[in-house]
């Protein structure tokens, strides 16, 4: 069995996101030939199960509601918009840009 080593110093949303995508490697498909396209499969299973579309796109429409009540503005910020997202599923800023774009939201 794989071990994984995790610096104690990583936030839990980065422990989370980890934890999950190391766990999946060893089950991808072992025919891949570069080491990349595993980590980036890997990463895509970890985003999906942290952040299911469904989710994405509910929580998404309360961020832009809240922000128009607030702001008594029509667009939002692409970075607030991230931020806010980021806080709701406990991921980083970059783990919620690479799955809003993922899903052509950004």
């Amino acid at each position: 069995m794989k071990s994984i080593f995790i610096i104690k110093y990583i936030s839990e949303i980065e422990y989370n996101f980890i934890i999950i995508k190391e766990r999946t490697i060893p089950i991808m498909s072992r025919t891949a030939s570069y080491w990349d396209r595993v980590e980036s499969e890997a990463n895509d299973f970890a985003a999906r199960l942290l952040m299911p579309e469904n989710f994405i796109l509910s929580e998404g429409n309360k961020v832009i509601e809240k922000f128009k009540k607030i702001y008594n503005q029509d667009l939002i910020p692409q970075d607030y918009f991230i931020s806010e997202m980021a806080q709701i599923f406990n991921v980083s800023v970059q783990a919620m840009t690479y799955r809003l774009k993922n899903l052509d939201i950004i």
